[in-house]
């Protein structure tokens, strides 16, 4: 319970392939390093082309009390046929950086992905570090919510996104004094087709800064969903956008 490090192409895992619900994954420890290709993952997988629709994906659940570092890592729910499972993470300080990724996603049919849900006092995605939800054809994806009582800072291509194809798009919430977006970063609830994108809504008691970088919910042939800004300082800068 002191510590989880993973390095290397290494895995820890729970998978349904028939009607019966996934497994879920708990971890709780004071320090947490995920590094080279390391997965955390709850699936639901199809048996062969005949299965329809299975169980649900099993939900992940990490709480460390000093940390959790994940680079060029995974943290994944995915659900083939059916409903994803959640996944939630609680630690005083969360960084994602070098294309590591959170993914709560659905790939076929009227699915909905598991949400997203990090309690955080800081929370850093740098250098592509990523958080997204993700339904294909007409699922739902997940909710994203986030609360730092400290920062959230996206840096050097930090994405935080939900997308949809001809579905719903999840929700993305974040409550934190400080919001940081620069160099290309990126928050979005977005339908990549005919769905509808997902709505943005940030409480800031302090500020919110947008570098070189754009909030946007859009929909290519759908209906669009709105962005909500709830701050003392909002600041645009170098081609800042929302």
């Amino acid at each position: 319970k002191n510590s989880l490090e993973q390095f290397g192409i290494s895995t820890i895992s729970s998978a349904t392939f028939g009607s019966g619900d996934g497994g879920n994954i708990n971890i709780e420890a004071q320090q947490m390093t995920l590094d080279d290709e390391v997965g955390i993952s709850a699936k639901q997988l199809k048996l062969d082309d005949t299965a329809i629709k299975g169980g649900k994906a099993g939900n992940i659940t990490i709480k460390a009390t000093d940390f959790i570092s994940s680079t060029n890592s995974q943290i994944i729910t995915e659900a083939l046929t059916s409903d994803g499972g959640k996944i939630s993470l609680k630690t005083p300080s969360l960084m994602i950086s070098d294309r590591g990724a959170i993914n709560a996603s659905v790939k076929t049919g009227k699915s909905t992905a598991g949400d997203i849900d990090i309690d955080v006092a800081t929370l850093t995605l740098n250098n592509g570090g990523q958080i997204t939800s993700s339904s294909g054809e007409r699922g739902t994806g997940g909710n994203i919510v986030i609360a730092a009582s400290d920062y959230v800072k996206l840096h050097s291509g930090g994405i935080l996104k939900s997308t949809t194809e001809d579905g719903i798009a999840g929700n993305i919430q974040i409550t934190t004094p400080q919001l940081e977006l620069d160099d290309i970063s990126i928050i979005s609830a977005q339908s990549l087709s005919t769905g509808q994108a997902g709505k943005v809504n940030i409480q800031s008691d302090y500020s919110v800064s947008i570098n070189n970088s754009e909030i946007n919910t859009a929909s290519q042939k759908g209906q669009g969903g709105s962005i909500t800004i709830n701050t003392h300082d909002l600041r645009l800068e170098n081609n800042g956008r929302i």
